[in-house]
């Protein structure tokens, strides 16, 4: 399917193309940041040049960034589990989840941040295990930096899993073995590149808009938001799903799980628990489980 809120990105990429700017309305005295979704937005502006129908363009992106986020899919589960059985099995679970599916060419950045949240965690995993002990380690710690900063300008709400992924990291450095000039090199590309870059977007934003949060923003939040509507949200997505089984597996596995595995599972779990809380704080989502896609 397509979500008729793809078109709010496709008419501003049209607008960026012919060069209007990022506007949705030509003439406005004010340009007005109508999308939630910059890095988005902006790959589908070469579909305009290209005169390739902007539907067909953003499937076809979501169909990439899809099977991306199967890949590492597989692989965070291999490192987890170490089992390809198990990990062939995670994909095959997350493949013939009908919300997962269906984001994948719904025109929307939902499955582009879910692919940027996979990638993530898949290399912090890389380097929580190898402990950063190795001398192009700074490359990867870039890498996850320049991630963190394309997430962000995806969707904002991105900084919640970055807000526990860096901390992590970070104390990792701090405590491992390596040289304390190595322990500068890596922290200061696992943090500056990506803050100086979400930095000069939103001084570039609050110059051309007038503001750093997009209008979108303030006509939800003058929404009262309500807590029973956010449980009645995930609760239907647990039992559409028959997903209340799994957290008894998951608990019989983290029993049985090798030593090295569990801090990598506690990890996601706070991962997930943090997005569950802040999906219960928004009260969800009015399109069906669009929240719980990237995690």
């Amino acid at each position: 399917f397509i979500q008729d809120d793809a078109f709010i990105s496709f008419r501003y990429a049209e607008n960026f193309a012919h060069g209007h700017g990022l506007i949705w309305n030509i003439g406005d005295a004010e340009p007005v940041e109508g999308y939630t979704n910059f890095v988005w937005t902006l790959l589908m502006v070469p579909a305009v040049y290209l005169e390739i129908d902007l539907v067909i363009w953003s499937k076809i992106f979501g169909l990439l960034f899809g099977v991306g986020t199967f890949i590492f899919t597989f692989l965070v589960s291999f490192k987890i589990t170490t089992s390809k059985s198990a990990a062939l099995l995670s994909i095959f679970l997350l493949g013939t989840h009908f919300s997962f599916s269906s984001y994948i060419t719904s025109g929307l950045e939902t499955q582009l941040q879910a692919f940027l949240f996979t990638v993530s965690i898949y290399i912090s995993l890389v380097l929580l295990r190898f402990n950063q002990n190795t001398k192009k380690s700074w490359m990867l710690y870039l890498v996850l930096s320049l991630l963190f900063s394309l997430a962000i300008m995806t969707r904002l709400d991105s900084v919640l899993i970055y807000a526990v992924l860096l901390p992590v990291l970070a104390y990792s450095i701090v405590t491992g073995e390596s040289k304390a000039s190595a322990k500068l090199k890596n922290i200061f590309f696992l943090k500056i590149p990506g803050a100086l870059i979400i930095i000069i977007w939103l001084h570039t934003k609050y110059l051309y808009y007038g503001d750093i949060l997009p209008n979108t923003y303030y006509i939800k939040s003058a929404d009262n938001t309500s807590l029973n509507r956010g449980i009645s949200y995930l609760s239907l997505f647990f039992v559409s799903y028959g997903l209340l089984p799994f957290f008894l597996l998951g608990a019989c596995y983290i029993k049985i799980a090798p030593w090295h595995s569990k801090p990598y599972i506690m990890l996601l779990i706070i991962i997930i628990l943090i997005w569950v809380a802040y999906t219960l704080k928004v009260s969800g989502d009015f399109m069906e489980f669009r929240f719980l896609v990237p995690i």
